[in-house]
């Protein structure tokens, strides 16, 4: 499984809408290290190894974050306790917890996200790429092209991040958001889950 995980959290503002070409959403991306260094284990190479991510292609799996973020930290909240989550994609709250958080198998690496409009539909942001890797060549991918998993175009790519965006936005009615991507992602809207994918 090549796994991007990403948490957007959008908080409802009464600002008013402003009209620009694009617009910058700064993120937080976390390259996890998965098993490059060697086979998993989750007890005696947890330093060294996310093992969440290629643990293998389980599907959609929805619920496994609970229905608000954190309090303090703004950030999603594992939902099973030290559980392994129902399809066994994510291990227990501990590996959960590095996706969004510092750890010894994550570098992180600060990130702006450019939205951008058209002059037909102005109020619309949107990015859109199907080669998005803010971590070719930084994180654990160093020197560039060393690791070892490939895009459709035989491409050495690293996969294995997460990103994490806060932004705000004014709701007026009707608004939609559309996602295109793999595996995992949480959207909050005041800090509600909206969107679990």
């Amino acid at each position: 499984m090549k796994t991007l995980c990403v948490a957007l959290v959008l908080l409802l503002a009464a600002a008013a809408c402003v009209h620009a070409a694009t617009m910058d959403l700064a993120s937080m991306c976390r390259d996890q290290s998965p098993k490059r260094f060697g086979p998993c284990q989750q007890k005696s190479q947890v330093s060294t190894c996310q093992v969440d991510f290629e643990w293998g292609n389980k599907g959609l799996e929805k619920g496994i974050v609970t229905a608000n973020l954190d309090v303090t930290t703004r950030k999603p909240v594992y939902a099973n306790g030290n559980r392994p989550s129902p399809s066994g994609t994510v291990h227990n709250q501990t590996t959960f917890n590095t996706w969004f958080n510092d750890s010894p198998f994550t570098k992180n690496v600060a990130h702006n996200l450019t939205l951008t409009n058209t002059p037909q539909q102005p109020r619309i942001f949107g990015f859109d790429s199907i080669r998005y890797f803010p971590f070719d060549g930084k994180g654990w991918d160093v020197p560039s092209g060393s690791d070892r998993y490939q895009d459709l175009d035989g491409n050495n790519r690293n996969f294995h991040f997460c990103s994490e965006a806060h932004g705000r936005f004014a709701y007026k009615g009707g608004e939609t958001f559309t996602f295109l991507g793999v595996h995992h992602v949480f959207v909050y809207i005041n800090n509600q889950l909206a969107l679990d994918l």
